[in-house]
C-alpha cells in the first residue's frame, strides 16, 4: 500500500503523468509549489526532498526532525515550508 515512489494522475483522464522515486520508506504527503514548480514530499525517512516538477531532478533535501514528516503546509507567498 505505501511505497517511496509518488506518482501524479491527471484527474480529468485518469492517466498517470509521471512517477518518481522518493526513497525507499513511505511517502506520506507532497504539495505542489506553483512559483517554483517544484512538488515537495515528506516521508517516513525524516526527509523533506524538493524535486523541479518539470525534469524530476531533486533539488533539495533536508533532515526534518527525528519522526515521521506527515503533513506539509506551503505558504502562498513567501519561502515558508511548515
Amino acid at each position: 500500500l505505501y511505497s517511496g515512489n509518488l506518482f501524479i494522475w491527471d484527474y480529468n483522464t485518469q492517466t498517470l503523468v509521471k512517477q518518481i522515486e522518493v526513497c525507499s520508506l513511505p511517502v506520506r504527503c507532497a504539495k505542489f509549489v506553483f512559483r517554483k514548480q517544484w512538488i515537495v514530499t515528506g516521508s517516513d525517512d525524516m526527509q523533506i526532498r524538493a524535486f523541479n516538477y518539470n525534469t524530476l531532478e531533486r533539488v533539495h533535501a533536508i533532515e526534518a526532525h527525528s519522526d515521521y514528516i506527515r503533513y506539509l503546509a506551503v505558504h502562498p507567498t513567501l519561502s515558508y515550508l511548515l
